[in-house]
């Protein structure tokens, strides 16, 4: 946390007292696309979320950083967002609602607007300023694992350090974690650490 004795958002420390890493609190690599859930139901689809995962010994604040979608499409990321803890998961959601994604509000970590990912090839980028911490570009042909409808694509866990642009590296998740409400099964690990891929 930060104390810098206003209430003013993008001068390092936000209104809440946390620290903004697009004020040069996150480089490259400090956070890292690690699951995406692109095509959770048929039409359109408010189940979708995308989960980070900080590898450094440092915890890394979201206020402030901006996620982009295809390069064009942009939603900075608002001071109340929370801090990613060391070694720690976050999930960053186009809806907060149960209803939408199946999971239970507590599980999502922040809601977005604007971004809505296609079920075939996009690309994933999250930035601090200009510059680029991450970014994911994904497809249904090979090498990624294919697009399945209500399973994520998760990077292996143990490919956290390799490259998370190599499709060969990612698989479909397998492992159900929708709420006893939901009427259907969604499969993905939200806010935790993935499965190895096989």
């Amino acid at each position: 946390n930060c104390d810098d004795g206003n209430n003013k958002d993008g001068d390092g420390c936000s209104s809440t007292c946390q620290k903004e890493a697009g004020s040069g609190g996150a480089g490259t690599g400090s956070l890292v696309i690690t699951e995406l859930m692109i095509r959770s139901k048929g039409g359109t689809d408010m189940g979708e979320w995308i989960e980070v995962h900080n590898p450094t010994k440092a915890d890394v604040g979201l206020a402030g950083l901006t996620l982009v979608y295809k390069g064009s499409v942009k939603h900075t990321i608002g001071a109340k967002a929370p801090v990613v803890k060391a070694g720690g998961y976050a999930v960053l959601a186009r809806s907060g609602k149960t209803i939408d994604n199946g999971m239970l509000p507590a599980m999502v970590d922040y809601v977005y607007a604007q971004i809505g990912m296609s079920n075939s090839s996009g690309d994933v980028a999250l930035l601090s300023g200009k510059t680029e911490i991450d970014k994911v570009s994904y497809s249904k042909s090979k090498p990624w694992p294919g697009i399945v409808l209500g399973q994520t694509i998760q990077l292996s866990s143990n490919k956290l350090t390799a490259d998370n642009q190599d499709g060969a590296n990612w698989c479909q998740s397998t492992a159900p974690f929708t709420s006893k409400s939901f009427p259907t099964v969604l499969k993905g690990s939200p806010g935790k650490a993935n499965s190895p891929c096989k």
